[in-house]
């Protein structure tokens, strides 16, 4: 798996976006690089480099475990928006 996405800056708005609320935003010249590769469980493992830090949930349980628990959030919406995860995965870099 990888992902590749530009950067963007918001002018007005920002975190509104996803409420439907009105934006001004900008793409920027930097990009966001995720890579991961595909796992034979259902636990999801992202290491955050940058922050010498790693991360890991099963699919089984998305329940909010501390506060702003993004990367399950993220998993939720897909799933709300019809996306479906049979297998998990673990973030490279």
């Amino acid at each position: 798996m990888e992902i590749n996405t530009p950067g963007r800056i918001c002018f007005f708005g920002e975190h509104q976006d996803y409420l439907g609320l009105p934006v001004i935003a900008m793409a920027i010249s930097l990009r966001a690089n995720l890579t991961g590769e595909k796992r034979k469980d259902k636990n999801v493992i992202i290491h955050k480099p940058d922050l010498g830090a790693t991360e890991s949930f099963s699919l089984d349980d998305l329940n909010y475990t501390k506060p702003r628990d993004y990367f399950k959030s993220g998993i939720i919406v897909c799933q709300k928006e019809g996306f479906t995860f049979s297998i998990g995965f673990k973030r490279l870099n």
